[in-house]
């Protein structure tokens, strides 16, 4: 009776085909996490410039004044404040709200600003005015792992006699695109998890955007109490933890079921304005 098995050379065979494939198939696997892994780094990246530019704006646009510029901070006159001042300091854009406000940071502790730079360009006799200011935003990786290290973003904007022109330059690298790219067509799994990332980051700011209406709204009227609010880009439900008429902590909400954010803010109405005590996204 004759035992059937593999020969010595069938057994080679295998193993050689085995490790061939299984060396053309486990770099392409990782490429494909690894880009999605530095996917969601970059958006988070452009998302902390998009706000931090938007807000910056927001603030010079609906100023009546300007009571100060340096080169690292402004200091603004505005319906709700005698003073704001946007600075920065320790890696962080921060605004404060009134003289004895505390400063809040604008981007998030994932990522570093590493500078920010204001400049008055308005005429003589005041009456063109000229504002721009310009940040680099980074990630706050130290590590050396590529994958974790999203480039870092310039942003700049002029502001211009209540018209605002932007021009933001992304400073992304052809490889990063195609590494993106390649991840979003192979991997379907990544590319959802990219997107709901994105939507989330836009939905935030959306939200953040009717705080500030309904601060404005309580600015005019300590009586106010409507329970939503509703912008270009859809609407918000307001909760009242504490409905003033002095002290308010409320709770904004986006109606969104999909990429749903929240935003609760902590503040004072007084007769010369709103003094924030917090903001944070819970």
């Amino acid at each position: 009776m004759k035992n059937k098995g593999f020969t010595l050379i069938e057994l080679i065979l295998y193993i050689a085909i085995i490790t061939i494939v299984m060396g053309a198939l486990i770099p392409f696997a990782w490429d494909v996490i690894e880009g999605g892994v530095k996917s969601s780094a970059e958006q988070e990246v452009s998302s902390q410039a998009r706000y931090v530019s938007e807000r910056i704006k927001y603030e010079i646009r609906n100023a009546n004044a300007i009571n100060s510029i340096s080169a690292t901070s402004i200091d603004l006159n505005t319906d709700t404040n005698a003073t704001t001042v946007i600075d920065y300091a320790g890696g962080k854009i921060r605004i404060k709200y009134g003289a004895g406000g505390t400063p809040v940071n604008l981007n998030s502790n994932d990522t570093n600003v590493t500078n920010l730079t204001f400049s008055d360009y308005s005429s003589a006799d005041a009456k063109t005015k000229h504002i721009q200011f310009a940040f680099t935003i980074d990630d706050n990786y130290t590590g050396s792992r590529q994958e974790y290290d999203a480039p870092a973003i310039a942003a700049e904007s002029i502001m211009k006699d209540g018209f605002v022109a932007i021009t933001t330059v992304l400073i992304l690298s052809v490889v990063v695109v195609a590494i993106a790219t390649t991840v979003t067509l192979l991997s379907i799994g990544e590319a959802q998890s990219s997107l709901s990332l994105y939507k989330g980051e836009d939905n935030l700011n959306f939200v953040e955007g009717c705080v500030e209406d309904v601060m404005l709204k309580i600015r005019a009227n300590s009586s106010y109490n409507g329970t939503s609010i509703t912008r270009p880009e859809g609407t918000c439900s307001i909760t009242y933890n504490s409905g003033g008429p002095s002290n308010w902590d409320i709770t904004i909400t986006s109606l969104s079921a999909a990429y749903q954010r929240k935003v609760n803010v902590v503040f004072t109405r007084n007769p010369t304005g709103i003094s924030l005590t917090s903001w944070k996204e819970i």
